[in-house]
């Protein structure tokens, strides 16, 4: 009888702890998707500088060197 009442009570308990883990899980994932948004926007200049660089010089390797600076830059900037 006493198994029976400790069971329906987890039971009861399970389904809260799920609610709960299910909100925990949203919140992490809109934490995550913020953070990478931000992340774009940070970059946003560096791919443009790096995309003028691109049709100027023609080089993927200037124009890598040129994100990877401004995107330095820019995250220094934002510390």
């Amino acid at each position: 009888m006493n198994v029976a009442l400790l069971l329906s009570g987890l039971a009861n308990n399970t389904s809260s702890l799920k609610l709960i883990g299910l909100i925990i899980l949203i919140v992490i994932g809109l934490v995550v998707a913020i953070l990478i948004i931000h992340l774009f926007l940070i970059l946003i200049p560096a791919a443009i500088v790096a995309l003028v660089v691109w049709f100027f010089t023609g080089s993927l390797w200037w124009a890598g060197i040129a994100f990877l600076a401004i995107a330095v830059l820019s995250i220094i900037k934002k510390i």
